[in-house]
């Protein structure tokens, strides 16, 4: 276990795209019991954060926290190193009522160590993309839009509310581009911002650390990895850096990998419509989706027989162009799903996740 000072080597791990884009080189930000190139900050306690298994956990602990706005910017982690233009992928869960951000481009924190509206606040000297349990009663009837979860803080709201709830796994990515900030949660890109269409971006720091926020509540991050653009840029390719790794046509996010079974899983779930038991890939540390049919299931063939992978898009149809059918798009709890097969043999499943109406 890890609480402030462990050091290790940072894993590099390079993602080769297209002709036509940047090569992205992410490096891995977490491992097992560590967090090397990352630091506590201003107000930090010494188990304010905390990483066991790969998982990088807040324990909403700080120094000095009475509450204040200066307490907002203080007892966070992150970056050594200043990033420019970056991108930086990550699951992320929260406590019921959890509230933490992503801080970007921090500037230097003033003299006596007290941020403040006035001077060296990340939030509002940098920038911070909210992480928010949308779902809890007191966030219910925020002020602004721009106060949710995925929203560049304060400066744009996100277009979609596609947060999942305190205690299970949301994946994220944000792209810090020039004045162009992209947040894609859970597959769906919610916030596509730039100085022309937000100004205020430009009036924020232009270079500074990148990190996670500590609130005073629970939450949990892993599988964080972190991409330097500007160095990317450095080593010859040109052209405007894009956030994408090489996937099939119609673009794809990974959900999970699904595994027959005939045994009986922990948590599993019944599916009336497949007569199939199904676990929560979201609470399992590799995204496995176990599940078990009934005798009597209608499904049969390679979707029953084999493995599949699933990925989230925004059009089935687009998605499994030229693909061959196994199980047509059917209605399942928060998306429609289809399975379809590869020319080489895959089980594919393709998830259109639904919109979510209202309030979260």
């Amino acid at each position: 276990m890890w609480c402030m000072r462990a050091f290790l080597l940072t894993a590099v791990m390079p993602v080769f795209l297209a002709p036509t884009t940047q090569v992205i080189e992410w490096q891995t930000v977490l491992t097992d019991d560590a967090i090397p190139g990352w630091e506590p900050k201003e107000g930090a306690a010494e188990d304010s954060w905390v990483v066991k298994d790969g998982v990088l956990m807040c324990t909403g602990k700080a120094l000095g926290r009475d509450g204040s706005i200066s307490d907002w910017g203080r007892a966070w982690i992150g970056t050594k190193a200043d990033y420019t233009d970056f991108i930086l992928d990550f699951e992320f869960k929260l406590s019921p009522g959890g509230n933490s951000g992503v801080f970007l481009r921090a500037p230097a924190p003033p003299a006596d160590g007290r941020p403040s509206y006035k001077q060296g606040h990340p939030t509002f000297h940098g920038m911070e993309i909210q992480l928010l349990d949308d779902y809890a009663d007191k966030y219910k009837k925020l002020a602004t839009p721009a106060n949710y979860c995925g929203s560049l803080y304060l400066i744009a709201a996100p277009a979609k509310r596609v947060t999942r709830p305190a205690g299970q796994w949301n994946h994220m990515r944000v792209t810090a581009d020039g004045d162009h900030v992209v947040v894609e949660l859970n597959g769906r890109k919610i916030v596509d911002a730039d100085g022309k269409s937000h100004p205020e971006i430009l009036k924020r720091s232009r270079r500074g650390p990148v990190g996670f926020q500590n609130h005073g509540t629970p939450l949990w991050f892993r599988n964080v990895k972190l991409a330097d653009l500007t160095k990317d840029r450095a080593k010859g390719t040109d052209g405007k850096a894009k956030a994408c790794e090489q996937r099939a046509p119609g673009k794809m996010v990974f959900s999970h990998i699904g595994i027959v079974t005939a045994e009986k899983k922990p948590g599993e779930r019944f599916v009336p419509a497949t007569r199939v038991w199904v676990t929560d890939f979201q609470n399992h540390p590799y995204h496995v989706e176990w599940l078990r049919y009934e005798p009597d299931s209608p499904v049969s063939g390679p979707v029953r027989e084999m493995p599949h992978v699933a990925y989230e898009v925004d059009s089935i149809k687009a998605a499994a162009k030229g693909m061959k059918e196994l199980l047509a798009p059917f209605e399942a709890g928060i998306a429609v799903v289809g399975f379809y097969q590869t020319d080489d043999g895959a089980v594919v499943e393709f998830m259109e996740m639904k919109e979510k109406s209202g309030a979260p």
